[in-house]
């Protein structure tokens, strides 16, 4: 317990039946209450493993894409004999 915001057990007391019994008149007054925030917990934790996928994969989307799109100025300054059917990338097969 942290005793600079607390100074004695009572007050840390105090506030933890408070909150308790906030959320109990709150799911008196609200019965979907508790079910929504775990949906919203769960939806929250579906929406942050996107986001992360998303960040792990776009930048590689658009450095392929931009590849294809220089591919044939690339190809035209190169001369293209080094390309092969004028792309500069190549798919890899898992």
């Amino acid at each position: 317990m942290d005793r600079e915001k607390y100074k004695s057990y009572t007050r840390a007391v105090v506030v933890a039946l408070n909150d308790y019994f906030s959320r109990e008149y709150r799911n008196e007054a609200d019965p979907y209450l508790e079910t929504r925030e775990k949906e919203d917990a769960f939806l929250e934790r579906v929406e942050t493993a996107i986001r992360d996928g998303v960040k792990e994969s776009v930048p590689m989307a658009m450095a392929k894409n931009l590849l294809e799109i220089l591919a044939p100025f690339v190809k035209e300054s190169v001369g293209g004999s080094n390309l092969t059917n004028g792309t500069l990338t190549v798919e890899k097969i898992d």
